[in-house]
């Protein structure tokens, strides 16, 4: 095989690492991170005013409460979400597809680093592998593109500052990039530090200009950095209220031990080892059989050891003091940036991570990449035999990594879902179902663990078209006082022993249509089979409505059944919906 298709067959593999590696997540965004929950063009049609006055709002809110300037965040990505709120499949290509551009400009700057091909591919297919997924608000699909953003756009200047330093003049267009760059990324969000110093350090201690020359460069690429940090700090002083940005205690004890329980999280398996949610028990038995789980993790570790193997046969790393400079900057700032926090400071645990994890990956992967070459160049010393075991040892360790890390993403994925999709889901089904028939001024909801109270409005008009207002059955004056339900009142009851899809969901409501009563009920799972006959009682009356033998199919794949049934009382305070298990008769 050529060396440029060797190229072409592991930019192909690297490719299906990433799509296999993208399935556990796939179906997560837009369902579960307090950032995306909520509809942002709903809450500003609520509220009367444009999108954009909104986000620029958000902007300010972001400055006040929380002591971050980030207007690129609030103007350009928050409205791009904003449109995208209607149509879950195009927010999870673009996020894909942000994904993909961010592995790639890793790639990218490992090639510019080694001047090596297959090391970037390789350093990018070990990326994915030891990345596991870890929780709800994981950077892997957490905040739509925040961290792909910082990946590119600081990936990017650390490019253009490795390639300005090969430029005979010290102030061509490529050096003018990596402060616009770093701009960029900090007016996203302060995670972009690491990247952004890296950048000046490439500048400092790379190219052939004199001493003077480096250090104004590296200045004038960190300046915007500098003053959108000082001003970041004065207003986390003055006036932030949130405690993820306020400052922890500062004494090194309470830092190194923030430190040390955030920097664990970029060591490969630590989710899957130290367990920090108690969801890793049983991980390996409990999936053994199950083909869904175990055939991606199969094809992601079989097609790691491939381009390990393929790369590490070839490839020499060098170990240059810009790839070590890369990798410790890389690996160890982003933990030291949530050290000094006070809230994580406080929720740190040994192998729990946050957002910084996709940059702490980056430089576990540029460590691990210098690591694994200089073993196989050691055991081509002693001769091919000795480099082939080497090679094949180490590509097999690799492939189980990723094997294993897959299975552990998984059951994250598949827990966050059964809190936190599912249920939402249930819920647009039932709403969509009802959409044309929904009415009412008052909302009362059970079952509100995966939805902030403030977030239910906005939700109500984009899904059901009602302008409604969250409280509770207790809340609700007619149910405290013993009284009827308002004519203007829509009750809904949700109820469900589990949130897995395959389980029953029922949801009732009661409402006022042309002037009557009516008592919907409605039974939805993805099972047919769990759709069994079943009846809905009044406590008012003895009277009970079986429900229709048909079973129909709605939105996301959910099928259901339900009875409208009017009522002559519109003293509606007790109602219950009864579901025979399957192979029983319901009374």
């Amino acid at each position: 095989m050529s060396h440029r298709a060797a190229i072409v067959v592991l930019a192909v593999m690297v490719l299906g690492i990433v799509l296999i590696r993208a399935l556990p997540i796939w179906t997560m965004p837009l369902y579960q991170d307090d950032a995306v929950i909520s509809g942002y063009a709903y809450e500003a049609a609520l509220e009367g005013r444009s999108l954009w006055s909104y986000c620029v709002n958000l902007g300010e809110n972001i400055l006040r409460f929380q002591g971050r300037l980030a207007p690129v965040f609030a103007l350009g990505m928050m409205p791009l979400q904003a449109a995208l709120e209607d149509n879950v499949f195009l927010y999870r290509v673009i996020q894909g597809a942000g994904q993909l551009l961010a592995l790639g400009v890793f790639g990218l700057l490992v090639r510019a680093i080694t001047k090596d091909t297959l090391a970037a591919l390789l350093c990018v297919a070990i990326y994915v592998a030891i990345y596991e997924v870890r929780d709800y608000h994981d950077p892997s699909h957490a905040i739509f593109l925040l961290m792909p953003y910082l990946m590119v756009v600081g990936g990017l200047a650390c490019v253009f500052a490795l390639r300005s330093n090969e430029s005979p003049a010290p102030y061509r267009p490529s050096f003018w990039m990596v402060p616009a760059l770093n701009a960029a990324g900090i007016l996203m969000y302060e995670m972009a530090v690491p990247l952004s110093l890296l950048s000046c350090l490439l500048l400092l201690f790379g190219g052939a200009f004199p001493w003077r020359t480096r250090i104004a460069r590296s200045v004038i690429a960190g300046l915007p950095v500098l003053a959108i940090i000082a001003i970041g700090l004065v207003a986390k002083a003055m006036i932030s209220s949130y405690e993820g940005t306020q400052i922890g205690v500062l004494t090194p004890a309470a830092v190194a031990a923030a430190y040390q329980k955030h920097l664990s999280a970029a060591v490969p398996l630590s989710y899957w080892w130290y367990d920090p949610h108690g969801l890793m028990v049983g991980l390996l038995r409990g999936t053994r059989w199950n083909p869904e789980v175990l055939l991606p993790s199969a094809a992601l570790a079989l097609a790691v050891a491939f381009v390990a193997f393929h790369a590490l046969l070839r490839t020499k790393v060098r170990l240059s003091l810009t790839l070590l400079m890369a990798g410790a900057t890389l690996l160890l700032l982003p933990a030291m940036l949530v050290s000094v926090s006070a809230k994580y400071q406080r929720e740190a645990l040994m192998g729990l991570g946050y957002l910084h994890n996709a940059l702490s990956y980056m430089g576990s992967g540029i460590v691990l990449l210098a690591l694994l070459s200089l073993l196989c160049q050691w055991g081509a010393r002693l001769g091919r035999p000795a480099l082939l075991t080497c090679a094949l040892t180490l590509s097999c360790a690799l492939g189980l990594v990723a094997g294993v890390t897959h299975l552990s993403s998984y059951r994250v994925a598949a827990t966050v879902n059964e809190g936190w999709r599912y249920p939402r889901e249930q819920m647009e089904a039932w709403m969509h179902l009802t959409r044309n028939t929904a009415s009412g001024k008052a909302v009362v909801a059970i079952d509100r663990d995966w939805l902030n109270r403030w977030e239910w409005a906005p939700f109500l008009l984009q899904h059901w078209g009602v302008k409604g207002r969250f409280t509770t059955l207790a809340e609700l004056p007619a149910f405290r006082t013993k009284q009827p339900v308002p004519d203007d009142a829509l009750v809904i009851v949700r109820s469900s022993g589990r949130s897995h899809p395959a389980a029953l969901s029922h949801f009732i409501d009661v409402t006022s249509m042309a002037g009557q009563r009516q008592v919907r009920a409605v039974a939805m799972s993805t099972s047919r089979e769990r759709l069994t006959e079943g009846t809905l009682s009044l406590a008012r009356g003895p009277q009970a409505w079986p429900f229709p033998s048909a079973v129909e199919r709605g939105k996301h794949g959910y099928y259901y059944r339900q009875v409208v049934v009017p009522v002559a009382s519109t003293d509606v305070r007790e109602f219950s919906l009864v579901i025979a298990p399957p192979g029983a008769t319901a009374r």
